[in-house]
């Protein structure tokens, strides 16, 4: 008697990576994650894999609160350069101006519009305390403050 087929294994859920036709832009972030993954474009999975090297190597030697610092550092290093040249070049030629920004619709929501004006009151307190003092160093609103 004929015996039939065994069944197939279940296949694990892995979206299949895009073809390699398709920009990184018409794929999105999933196909961007499979071009580095399949190295098709080497000079970003070169770059994604140093610095993975890089931070693993550094968490393995120092603290995670340390990489954090010096990782905060490295981004004051790029972003202060950025700013000073932004406000040199605001310096040479002043902004046009812009049109008033109009005001959005309310959304509807579960909450009565006081406790709506509440949370919004009480949430943007802590918010902008919180923020502030990281928007002034990382914008560098003051660069002796950043320094």
């Amino acid at each position: 008697a004929p015996r039939a087929p065994p069944p197939e294994p279940p296949q694990p859920s892995v979206t299949p990576p895009p073809p390699s036709n398709q920009s990184a832009s018409a794929v999105g972030a999933d196909g961007q994650v499979w071009e580095l993954l399949y190295w098709r474009a080497p000079e970003r999975s070169a770059l994604a894999l140093l610095v993975t090297l890089v931070a693993l190597g550094c968490l393995s030697r120092f603290s995670v609160i340390s990489v954090g610092a010096y990782g905060a550092l490295a981004v004051l290093a790029v972003t202060v350069p950025l700013r000073l040249r932004q406000v040199a070049l605001r310096a040479l030629n002043p902004p046009p101006t812009e049109p008033p920004a109009q005001a959005q619709p309310a959304v509807p929501g579960l909450l009565t519009p006081e406790q709506q004006q509440r949370w919004a009151r009480y949430l943007a307190r802590h918010v902008v305390t919180a923020t502030r003092t990281l928007t002034r160093l990382f914008l560098v609103h003051s660069v002796p403050e950043s320094l």
